[in-house]
């Protein structure tokens, strides 16, 4: 209505809204902003880490301030037959996502317990050092809250974050993978604003595929929409201090 006023009646508008609103999870509250992105946002980075059987043992993978000095990689068996299914598919909700984390075909990555409250608001990125036994695949992660009773919750859409390795390079041209080969990829186009709070851990889900949001790669390298034949594809994480792969977060000083 303030809109119809000032629009067609050219009344002041009384209560005009900020350049920008946010609502912080964790925190449950809604501020204004004059910019977006937030330039007081300070990238800082968690970098993988594992004893390279993450695909199997949920509490191997972790999320540690500095890149490991050793070298390992977490491989696990994407099958475009039983792809990762988003039950939030027709309205993005937060929800558990303890079920999604228990299949074979998703890594997890968790830090130590907060030591205090950590501000994550803006775009979240992936840099990752991958392969693959296909010549093209997917590459897909989500961020959540673990609470310390273990609940694992989405704290952004679960339709962003996704990256077609054919396109890693641009949507100007289609690049197939040498399988085998170790790329450096950077997964983005997710945003949030979460306080994460002391005792909570930051944690993110690896997997490579995001159903129905996006369809399932045929890993086959050849035209998706008309390609008939599946097959599951060895994929790849690399990590430590030849492949530094890590999430990159926009922490905001309180």
């Amino acid at each position: 209505l303030d809109w119809f006023d000032e629009q067609l009646k050219d009344l002041a508008n009384p209560n005009p809204l900020p350049a920008v609103s946010i609502f912080t999870m964790g925190e449950n509250r809604w501020r204004a902003e004059k910019e977006w992105p937030l330039t007081r946002a300070v990238p800082k980075s968690f970098y993988l880490s594992s004893k390279g059987n993450a695909a199997i043992d949920k509490t191997d993978g972790t999320l540690l301030p500095n890149s490991s000095s050793r070298d390992v990689s977490d491989t696990y068996v994407f099958d475009p037959a039983n792809p990762y299914w988003d039950k939030s598919y027709e309205k993005s909700f937060p929800y558990d996502q303890r079920d999604n984390e228990s299949r074979k075909d998703v890594l997890i990555y968790t830090s130590a317990p907060l030591q205090q409250d950590v501000e994550v608001t803006g775009e979240i990125e992936l840099e990752l050092y991958v392969s693959s036994s296909a010549p093209d695949t997917d590459f897909t992660f989500t961020l959540t809250d673990v609470y310390p009773d273990g609940r694992s919750i989405n704290v952004s859409g679960v339709d962003g974050g996704y990256l077609r390795m054919r396109y890693r390079n641009g949507f100007e041209k289609q690049e197939l993978m040498t399988p085998g080969t170790v790329y450096a990829i950077r997964v983005k186009n997710i945003y949030t604003s979460n306080l994460f709070k002391a005792g909570h851990r930051i944690r993110i889900q690896v997997t490579s595929s995001l159903a129905p949001h996006y369809d399932p790669n045929p890993n086959t390298g050849t035209q998706i929409a008309t390609e008939s034949k599946l097959v599951p594809a060895k994929n790849t994480i690399h990590m430590g201090k030849k492949y530094p792969s890590r999430l990159i977060l926009p922490v905001v000083a309180r």
